[in-house]
């Protein structure tokens, strides 16, 4: 089974003491069926990068220069430093999608928001091109008719991964760049689950 690694977000290796997969505990010594890091395109970073070190280069001139004083002050860098976290909160949780398969979950991760599915929950997959129009654009979505998306722009396609939880049905739309090697590797999960 093709196991596409990338970039240094690595999960530990197999003989490492109880692996953890996005804050859970793995199978001792059982290495993950998959696992992928799908980042962001070049773009995305610049575009959230070069505000961040605008307003960062400003508050440190006004500072330096003393042209801004009193309530002025105040309201400039409480509103400047509050685009300048919220860019940089974006910057850290939705460039990188962490994607993992083990032998009983299907996890997947942007930063601190993650979603773990039961593979016993998974009714059908396939590799499919994203649609930002139908998802109304990139990073965690909700479209209607219970379909999500956790998508990466910059990355054209993914899965979609039907579930039926609760007694309904639910999709995820998980980009990928190698959208055949990460659906191959759920259903040979549950293959293996059910064999």
């Amino acid at each position: 089974m093709t196991q596409p690694r990338q970039g240094s977000g690595e999960l530990p290796a197999p003989d490492a003491e109880e692996p953890a997969v996005h804050g859970r505990r793995q199978t001792q010594g059982t290495p993950p069926r998959y696992s992928e890091n799908v980042r962001a395109s070049a773009w995305l970073y610049f575009l959230l990068s070069t505000p961040v070190g605008v307003v960062l280069a400003l508050m440190t001139g006004f500072a330096v220069t003393g042209s801004i004083g009193g309530s002025e002050a105040v309201v400039f860098y409480v509103v400047t430093g509050a685009a300048a976290l919220a860019l940089l909160f974006a910057l850290v949780n939705f460039t990188n999608l962490s994607v993992v398969v083990t032998d009983s979950n299907l996890h997947f991760a942007f930063g601190v928001f993650n979603k773990r599915v039961a593979l016993s929950s998974i009714s059908g997959v396939e590799a499919n091109d994203y649609s930002w129009v139908t998802y109304g654009g990139w990073g965690i979505r909700r479209a209607l008719k219970g379909r999500r998306a956790w998508s990466v722009p910059g990355a054209k396609r993914g899965v979609v991964v039907h579930v039926t939880q609760k007694g309904g049905e639910r999709s995820y739309f998980i980009s990928s760049r190698t959208p055949d090697d990460l659906a191959k590797a759920i259903l040979g999960a549950q293959v293996s689950r059910s064999g």
